[in-house]
């Protein structure tokens, strides 16, 4: 869980495709997008403290899933270190709501029932347009900039039964935005998934799901009967990268290692988790990449 934390929280995320001059010596076909993988990351460093939002649909059909959505903010608050200097701010996914919004963020000591209140409080909304509203409320909001920290990591966690209708943003553009927004920075979404749990009739929530996947997240079927597992993935941990799974299993022949640019060898492979274990663990703010060809 430690790892998975880092790796979804902190954007230690993959970044598959990476255009680099290194020469990985034992890959046949660096480049072939169909037989090579680089998985890479940045070691996360310490930050001041965590500001975490999450961005609510609040729209009629939402109303059945107050109870998860109040027993996942207190799982939320539960499994976060109280010497972590956390805040959770709850926003609509309405940019004019958002961009009013005065609620003064949940902090250690909270309870289910401040966020219930909180959430009561933001109103039927007029748009669902989840990446528009955060947009709105960090760049425009008075009020966010009484309470979020630039130096802060951020973790932006969505919350719809409906597909994402920002006019403005792609998925895409979405992600370059938040990105600038923090050195350290993630996404989570409980959206309506293509494999749900319950028959429903919207559409599965495609643009949030390809975003928080771009950025390494976590997706939550929001029809599953508790959302606290799935919110507990994405906040538990602080610990640097120790392992990482790689995302394929590779010719363990062909794995190369590089760290800021040279060739690493403090590192072993098990094949039957498909996990690779640092030996000495790379330092804060080190860019790690593993490049493989792809088993077949």
């Amino acid at each position: 869980m430690l790892l998975l934390f880092c790796l979804l929280f902190f954007s230690c995320s993959p970044d598959y495709g990476i255009v680099t001059e290194k020469v990985y010596e034992n890959i046949i076909e660096y480049e072939d997008p169909g037989g090579v993988w680089i998985d890479s990351f940045i070691q996360p460093g310490d930050t001041s403290g965590v500001d975490i939002v999450w961005v609510v649909d609040r729209s009629g059909s939402m109303i059945d899933n107050d109870e998860k959505l109040v027993s996942g903010i207190d799982a939320m608050m539960k499994a976060l270190p109280i010497d972590l200097g956390w805040r959770i701010g709850i926003i609509s996914t309405d940019e004019y709501e958002s961009i009013s919004n005065t609620n003064f963020p949940l902090v250690p000591g909270d309870t289910p029932e401040d966020a219930e209140n909180i959430i009561d409080d933001l109103g039927i909304p007029y748009r669902e347009a989840g990446f528009e509203s955060l947009v709105s409320y960090m760049d425009y909001g008075s009020y966010s900039h009484t309470w979020m920290r630039y130096d802060a990591s951020l973790l932006v966690i969505f919350v719809s039964d409906e597909e994402e209708q920002s006019v403005n943003f792609t998925p895409g553009e979405f992600v370059s935005w938040v990105r600038s927004k923090r050195s350290l920075v993630n996404l989570a979404s409980i959206v309506l998934t293509e494999d749900s749990e319950c028959e429903v009739y919207n559409m599965p929530g495609y643009n949030y799901m390809e975003a928080t996947n771009t950025m390494g997240g976590v997706v939550i079927d929001i029809c599953s009967d508790d959302w606290s597992g799935g919110v507990k993935d994405a906040t538990h941990g602080l610990d640097p990268v120790e392992y990482i799974e790689l995302s394929y299993f590779p010719v363990v022949d062909s794995i190369e290692v590089f760290i800021n640019n040279s060739i690493s060898s403090e590192w072993s492979y098990d094949k039957d988790s498909n996990v690779m274990t640092f030996t000495t663990i790379p330092l804060q703010g080190d860019l790690v990449e593993i490049g493989y060809n792809i088993a077949n």
